[in-house]
């Protein structure tokens, strides 16, 4: 119905996040913070986003985390999205670009995870 606000759950590692004080901003979210078992936001109960800045997404691939949150991500029967966002930042993990663009390519390719850039 239109003017009724989305659903929007947050996970409660997100608490400080400034996409979390947009959305609230906006009045178009109605938000509750919850505890998510994969992703940091939850759209209507149908839209899972996972929420990443670019050095984090850097750190996740070198870690070890990022296939592992898309493998999860990727069997959720929701629609699952990857967010980067902001700018690249001065300080970064020693990642070679090359590593990241594969790694892009992987989500987009192999997951099927579209990938947003914010």
């Amino acid at each position: 119905m239109p003017g009724q606000p989305h659903r929007l759950q947050v996970d409660h590692s997100e608490r400080h996040a400034a996409l979390l004080d947009a959305a609230r901003r906006s009045g178009t979210f109605s938000v509750q913070m919850a505890r998510l078992a994969t992703g940091d936001y939850l759209i209507d109960d149908e839209v899972l986003v996972e929420r990443k800045t670019i050095a984090d997404f850097a750190a996740s691939l070198a870690d070890g985390r990022l296939f592992t949150q898309a493998a999860r991500l990727a069997c959720n029967p929701r629609r699952s999205i990857l967010l980067i966002e902001g700018p690249v930042p001065t300080t970064m993990r020693d990642v070679h670009p090359h590593a990241l663009q594969g790694a892009l390519v992987s989500l987009a390719a192999m997951w099927r995870l579209p990938v947003l850039h914010s």
